[in-house]
């Protein structure tokens, strides 16, 4: 099973079919903007502006230190040790884009509109779990 992910909606895991308690808004935010580039190293300065937004006056002192504080707490929600690695300028989440709602919806709604024309039954059954997810 492993760790799977929903950003469609209020953003929450599960490891092992078990949801995990994702902690501050802060965390939840940081979270959301690495599953949104899964495997990808995400540069501070994106995560930044995820968390507090483009004007640097309501950015904390150090945003640096603060995305490595919710970092370690966010690590410790998804308790599963590597999935959170920081990299050179920013962090990586190391999930699969399958593990993430969203693009499992971008996924099925993509293969839906593939079959529409030669399998319109099969096109509507993969649509309606697409939009099941939202």
């Amino acid at each position: 099973m492993g760790l799977e992910f929903a950003v469609l909606g209020p953003p929450r895991a599960w490891l092992d079919g078990r949801e995990r308690a994702l902690g501050r808004p802060q965390q939840r935010a940081l979270l959301c903007a690495l599953l949104l580039a899964p495997g990808e190293l995400v540069p501070a300065h994106r995560l930044i502006t995820a968390l507090w937004g483009e004007d640097e006056e309501d950015w904390p002192k150090d945003p640096v230190g603060q995305i490595g504080t919710h970092a370690h707490r966010l690590r410790r929600a998804l308790d599963r040790p590597g999935v959170l690695v920081a990299g050179p300028g920013g962090y990586r989440l190391a999930v699969a884009r399958e593990a993430v709602d969203v693009f499992r919806y971008e996924d099925e709604a993509g293969r839906a509109a593939a079959l529409l024309r030669d399998a319109p039954e099969e096109a509507r059954e993969l649509l309606a779990r697409a939009l099941g997810r939202w």
